[in-house]
């Protein structure tokens, strides 16, 4: 069943990440699952709540966010599901008939990016299906949930690397710019090799400098291919150097 999918675990990282993907499920006319997951632990040093209490807490969880995107979306349809075992095989298993799997990340700075936990990180290594990160709001009284007014959205970025097939990943990225009527961003970058001191070495250089200006139009002419295929979205090509 097509839907978009939030991850929920208490945490005010993941209430906006299930706003997001409030907004997200009514972009795409797809209903809204809400899901928590965890697992009895094995052992701990403490005494661990029963599992009666854990299972009421999750359950109240899920009402709560439930109900309150329910006020703001009354057309949305949300359900919620209650999953137990390891969070991120969980998460993965329920994803897998779903558009997008959303999660909720703490923001560390706009250059130092996104802080993922042991469960994130490997959510998304488990899954096959999208996964998008959702940070929560820079001011206390920033909107980031669906309440927010409708805002243009800003292009689309795609880092493309030309080694491995994209073909997936670059339609992905194409239908997303289509579906919010804005510009695609295709971006691959690459590592400059250490100064050269030698003729050797600045040979080398200019070799690895026409192989990456290769590997540059490479990804231009993919994504050029796809964009034929997928959308008439205008992509605009960035060559990134690290």
């Amino acid at each position: 069943m097509s839907c978009v999918i939030a991850g929920l675990d208490g945490s005010p990282e993941s209430t906006a990440a299930a706003g997001w993907a409030a907004r997200e499920a009514l972009l795409r006319e797809v209903p809204l699952r809400l899901v928590h997951a965890d697992e009895w632990p094995a052992w701990a040093f403490v005494p661990a709540a029963t599992p009666h209490v854990r299972d009421d807490r999750a359950l109240g969880l899920l009402a709560k966010i439930a109900a309150e995107l329910r006020r703001e979306h009354p057309s949305l349809e949300i359900s919620t599901r209650r999953l137990w075992g390891p969070p991120a095989a969980a998460l993965s298993v329920e994803a897998a008939d779903a558009d997008l799997l959303v999660l909720g990340s703490r923001g560390l700075s706009g250059i130092m990016g996104f802080l993922l936990g042991s469960v994130g990180m490997a959510t998304i290594t488990a899954t096959e299906r999208p996964v998008v990160l959702v940070r929560m709001p820079k001011q206390p009284g920033e909107h980031t949930a669906a309440a927010a007014p409708p805002a243009p959205s800003r292009d689309v970025v795609v880092g493309v690397d030309i080694h491995h097939p994209c073909d997936a990943l670059l339609a992905f990225a194409f239908d997303e710019a289509a579906r919010r009527d804005c510009a695609l961003r295709a971006v691959y970058g690459w590592s400059l090799p250490p100064v050269a001191r030698t003729a050797p070495a600045l040979a080398s250089c200019r070799s690895w400098s026409w192989r990456s200006n290769c590997s540059a139009s490479a990804v231009v002419t993919t994504a050029a291919t796809t964009r034929t295929r997928c959308s008439s979205s205008p992509l605009r090509p960035i060559w990134a150097r690290r």
